[in-house]
């Protein structure tokens, strides 16, 4: 079992134009972004735990292809090559950071 831990900066995310956010993030997770007043954060939280679940699996491949959902309770689970794994997720913030653990 393996464990990723991840911190990032709000303002390195703000600072992404649309194309480095698409090489990042799938459709589906810049449309969930869409619309929120807290679009930094999300997207912050978001790119720690695909950096933290690509740590946890120990294999180089690229973030669009980990994807973060929410169950309906809004525990985060990953998606790893389109198939849900079973890495356990925890995401946090504070101030202007966001971090994620992972671990499986």
């Amino acid at each position: 079992m393996a464990l990723g831990i991840e911190l990032v900066a709000y303002a390195s995310v703000s600072a992404m134009d649309e194309m480095e956010l698409s090489d990042l993030f799938s459709p589906s997770e810049i449309e969930r972004a869409e619309g929120l007043l807290d679009r930094e954060e999300y997207l912050s939280s978001r790119l720690a735990a695909k950096r933290a679940v690509k740590k946890a699996i120990g294999r180089d491949i690229p973030l669009k292809e980990i994807e973060i959902g929410e169950e309906e309770s809004g525990r985060p689970f990953a998606i790893v090559e389109r198939k849900r794994s079973p890495i356990l997720l925890s995401l946090s913030h504070d101030g202007k950071m966001a971090i994620a653990a992972a671990s499986g």
